[in-house]
Formats: C-alpha cells, sequence, structure tokens
C-alpha cells in the first residue's frame, strides 16, 4: 500500500510537471526567455530603404469620367486591352488552334464594342 502511495505521488509529480496540471506546471515552469536585443539605427535604416516606396497615383487613374465622350473613350479602351489580353492568350494555343482562337477573340470584341455603341447612342 505506501508502494502504491509512493508510485502515485510519483505520477502526480511527473503529471505536474510536465503540463498535465497546468496551473502547478505554470507555476513550477516559468522559466524566463531573453528578448533579443533592440535593433540598430543601422538595421532600421537598411530595413526602411529596402522596402519600395509607392509612388502616387497617376491622375489619369484617379480622374473619374465625367462627360459621356470620356466614357465611351474609357469603355473602348477597356475592350481593346481585353482583345489583346486574348489574342496573347491565343499566340500560347496550339499552331492548329490559334485561328479559331482569333476569330472567337475578335468575335467577342465586335461584340462587347456593339454593346458600348448601343449604351451610349452610337448609330453603326
Amino acid at each position: 500500500m505506501k508502494q502504491a502511495l509512493k508510485y502515485l505521488r510519483l505520477f502526480l509529480l511527473i503529471a505536474g510537471a510536465i503540463g498535465a496540471c497546468p496551473s502547478q506546471a505554470q507555476q513550477r515552469l516559468l522559466i524566463p526567455v531573453p528578448l533579443a536585443p533592440p535593433p540598430t539605427s543601422a538595421v532600421l535604416n537598411a530595413e526602411r530603404s529596402s522596402v519600395p516606396q509607392q509612388e502616387p497615383d497617376p491622375e489619369r487613374w484617379t480622374k473619374e469620367d465625367l462627360t459621356l465622350d470620356e466614357q465611351f473613350s474609357t469603355a473602348k479602351k477597356e475592350t481593346m486591352a481585353a482583345y489583346q489580353i486574348a489574342l496573347d492568350q491565343c499566340k500560347l494555343e496550339l499552331v492548329e488552334a490559334q485561328p479559331a482562337c482569333i476569330a472567337q477573340a475578335k468575335s467577342e470584341m465586335e461584340k462587347e464594342m456593339s454593346l458600348i455603341k448601343t449604351r451610349f447612342g452610337i448609330l453603326n
């Protein structure tokens, strides 16, 4: 019986040390961890210089299209840019599939331009 109590005490001691009883383990196993030294000014300057400085957006990116002509021009530019991207993607296709891809891209561009012209009241 005394042997069993001895093993039980040993078990509880080990369990507390490894965290089975968190409150006891925290009280006994608090080990201070040294902090890293503060960075020197040379390190801070090097970090700041490695971060690229953001340039402000050009005025053309932040200026709203107010007139219908400006809105039409922007919509047309966006459609033509999408068409150019589609053509670039067609160049990545197999040679046999390129003509069909280009025809589909052109068809989509023409359909989009037709919708834009209709939206802005421009006759074909």
